[in-house]
C-alpha cells in the first residue's frame, strides 16, 4: 500500500490508486489531465459519469442522442466532445463519452482538468 495526495483537496489516503483521465477535444485543441482520486472523491467523479455520460461499448452502433458533460441537456451540434477513462481498482477498465456545448466548455473543463485547492 502506498500514501497518495487526491487531486481533490490534495489529501492524502491510503490504499490503491484509483485514476480518471478526463479529455475534452474540439477541433484541433485537446485538453486533458490525469486524475488520482481518494475513494471517496473517485466515486463522486464517477457517479457523475454515470448520470452525464454515455459508457462507451466497443463494436456497437448505438443511436444515442449526447447530452452535455456539464449541464445535462441535449447537446447533438456541440463542437466539443468529452471522454474519460476511469481505472478503478477494483473493476476492468471503463470508458465514457459525452458532448459538451460550447458555452459550457470552459467551466466543464474547469470541474474535470482543473486541481481544487
Amino acid at each position: 500500500m502506498a500514501l497518495y495526495p487526491c487531486d481533490q483537496g490534495h489529501h492524502r489516503y491510503y490504499g490503491a490508486q484509483q485514476t480518471i483521465y478526463p479529455a475534452f477535444v474540439g477541433g484541433s485543441q485537446v485538453y486533458r489531465r490525469k486524475l488520482r482520486l481518494c475513494p471517496v472523491h473517485f466515486h463522486e467523479f464517477v457517479e457523475m459519469l454515470e448520470v452525464r455520460a454515455e459508457l462507451a461499448t466497443d463494436g456497437e452502433l448505438t443511436d444515442i442522442s449526447p447530452t452535455c458533460i456539464l449541464c445535462g441537456q441535449s447537446a447533438p451540434e456541440a463542437s466539443v466532445m468529452f471522454f474519460a477513462t476511469v481505472y478503478n481498482r477494483a473493476n476492468e477498465r471503463s470508458d465514457y463519452w459525452a458532448a459538451c456545448h460550447d458555452q459550457c466548455a470552459p467551466a466543464a473543463r474547469e470541474d474535470w482538468l482543473q486541481a481544487q485547492e
